[in-house]
Formats: structure tokens, sequence, C-alpha cells
């Protein structure tokens, strides 16, 4: 009988498959949870076989984004990881695969688009790979010493709005809707897209 060292964060059943036979997601091994490694990535890392680190675009309490380039397409990627510190906390692990699992689902101009996702074997970590996108959070256009006009507030509502039509309709709730998760880009055209992240 095989050692039964793996575990699946969404079904809190430990198993020997390498992927879920009832959510289809990577597993992640036992010893994962008693990580004590350091925090951040460091440029040139490679991630689950695919995706090279480029360097640190931002992080926040309990995970970090990367630039990093998916290999095999020479595309940039916002790669978001769950801090190495807290790997070893299974809510939080299973939090992430949530939100993984949960985007993944949904597709619509105005929600980022998600590539992959997983537990990068080598460092343990778990990773999202989303679109990478040029541009500002809302928080940050808000900010700004440009004050947005009456059409282009009311333009932003309307595309997040549209946003979280989508994501009701497949039964996906965002709980943390704030301006930091709502990325502003401007288009070639001069039009303004708006995409919401963290799900």
């Amino acid at each position: 009988m095989a050692d039964i060292n793996r575990y699946c964060p969404l079904c809190d059943i430990p198993m020997d498959e390498e992927i879920c036979p009832s959510h289809g997601v990577p597993t992640v091994t036992m010893d994962s949870f008693e990580s004590e490694d350091e925090e951040t990535l460091a440029p040139g890392t490679i991630i689950a076989g695919r995706f090279r680190v480029e360097h640190l675009l931002g992080h926040g309490g309990m995970g970090a984004v990367f630039l990093a380039t998916q290999l095999s397409m020479d595309r940039s990627v916002a790669l978001k990881t769950l801090k190495k510190n807290l790997v070893n906390n299974q809510l939080l692990v299973k939090r992430f695969y949530q939100e993984a699992r949960a985007s993944s689902h949904l597709d619509h101009p105005n929600i980022i688009r998600i590539f992959d996702f997983g537990i990068d074997n080598v460092t343990g970590i778990p990773y999202i790979a989303m679109e990478y996108l040029k541009g500002q959070t809302l928080e940050a256009l808000v900010e700004g010493k440009v004050p947005l006009s009456e059409l282009a507030i009311c333009d932003i509502i309307q595309q997040v709005a549209k946003a979280l039509v989508e994501a009701h309709q497949k039964g996906v709730i965002h709980r943390d809707l704030k301006p930091e998760n709502i990325m502003v880009r401007e288009l070639a055209d001069g039009e303004r897209q708006v995409k919401v992240l963290d799900f």
C-alpha cells in the first residue's frame, strides 16, 4: 500500500494521488505544511517548470505577486503566490485554492484571466498564474493628480458591475471588493478597461 503523504486543501482528505480525484486540483505534500522558508522568491526562480520569476510587483498580508515569464509562450504573466511563511497554514492554503478555482471558472472582459494554478513541487508554494496588466489600481487612479470626470466614474462602475453580474451568475461572490482589487488600463484606442481581481 502506498504511503498517504499528500493532501487536498479543498476536501480535507489525505491521499496519495498528485491530483485530487474529486476536485481535479493538484494536491499538496504533507511536509509543505511544515515549511518555514523565507518569504520572497528570487529572480530567475522557476515555478512549476513553466514560469520564471522576474521581479516582485507587490505584496499584501498573505500573498505576493511577481512579474514572471511563461517560458513556453514567452508571455509575461502575474504570478500570485502564498507567502512561504504561511504555507504551513492549511486554512490559508485552502482559501488560496478556492480563490484560484473560483476565478478560473470566470470568463469575462472585466475579470482577470487565470491561466494556471497549483503547487510548485520544488518550493512547495501555491501559485496562481494570471494575465499581466499594465495599468494602475482604482485606488491609485482616485488618489492621482488628475480628477476623474463623472462620465469616467460611471464607466468604471458599470464595468465593475458587469464583472460582478458574470461572477454571480456562476455562483461566485467577491468577498473583498475594494479599489486595490480593481485594475484600470488604457487600451490602444484610448478606451479605459476595468478588470476585477482577487475573487
